[in-house]
């Protein structure tokens, strides 16, 4: 229980200041540490301590409060993503004086209104007039744009009884509208497949076969070359042509441990391959990488 930990915590603390009467210099020696007479040891202890991306400190107050600081690496982390550790340190204090007989192994309720926040779909609109996305032509999608444009796709994908767990290939050039493409697969909870235009057409109806989609998503450049997977009973999509926006947000059908892609290698004998990744492993490519 928290209440207890405080208590231990406070014994020991208090245990440890009563040997202060020991000499520093002598705690040096008695630690084997090493140290310098050149400069103060506060100086050492600094200098040595072990950096953090995201360093807590408490600092006392002569008239009794307390001040709590949260510092975050600038290249690692946004002021706003400071301030959530900051709050949520705050709420933990707050339930725990409540609580004190609360269990630190009890499961974390959190906020439900920061719940709520984070699962809002709307949070991409807020930043709406701003490029998301760019292509190497120079395209480019605003988030405004961009969020219709995925309900709108898995809207359609929905339509065609697409299922969580269906394979969805995607034979399309690589645009920035590719990108949601793959956003609108994975929201339904559907496995993306990318297909590259520019592979042999053995190839792509074998990768056709061996994930057997309900349906292939094409756009105007590659519906022209979607005879080439005729060894597939799928109904081709052309997305070029999803021009009604989706205003109302569809569900996120995704789950952490759901299939997200398959990546199809060559493999040795020369039959493409598939790749299994999960949800949970797609994110942290993504969060790694950016």
């Amino acid at each position: 229980m928290f209440g207890c930990l405080i208590a231990d915590a406070r014994a020991k603390s208090y245990a440890g200041l009563a040997q202060a009467r020991v000499p520093f210099e002598a705690l040096l020696r008695e630690l084997q540490v090493a140290h310098s007479a050149a400069h103060s040891p506060l100086f050492q202890a600094f200098m040595g301590s072990t950096g953090y991306d995201l360093p807590l400190n408490v600092i006392d107050n002569p008239d009794g409060s307390a001040r709590v600081t949260v510092m975050g690496q600038a290249n690692l982390y946004a002021e706003a993503d400071v301030r959530v550790v900051r709050d949520l340190f705050d709420d933990i204090l707050h339930n725990f004086v409540q609580s004190p007989s609360k269990r630190i192994a009890q499961e974390w309720q959190y906020q439900q209104a920061d719940v709520q926040k984070a699962l809002d779909l709307g949070q991409v609109t807020k930043p709406g007039n701003k490029v998301a996305l760019i292509h190497a032509e120079g395209i480019s999608l605003t988030y405004g744009q961009m969020q219709p444009r995925i309900e709108t796709i898995a809207a359609v994908l929905l339509a065609n009884r697409v299922k969580p767990g269906d394979s969805v290939p995607t034979f399309q050039e690589s645009t920035a509208d590719w990108v949601c493409f793959m956003l609108a697969v994975r929201k339904v909870g559907a496995v993306f497949v990318p297909l590259d235009p520019s592979a042999k057409t053995e190839r792509l109806a074998m990768v056709a076969d061996d994930c057997k989609p309900p349906v292939i998503l094409t756009d105007d450049v590659t519906k022209t070359k979607q005879e080439e997977l005729t060894a597939t009973q799928s109904v081709f999509l052309n997305v070029s042509t999803f021009a009604q926006p989706r205003l109302r947000p569809i569900s996120i059908r995704a789950t952490p441990d759901g299939l997200a892609m398959i990546y199809y290698t060559s493999g040795p004998t020369g039959t493409p391959k598939g790749i299994l990744i999960n949800q949970a492993g797609l994110r942290a490519v993504f969060e790694g990488a950016y």
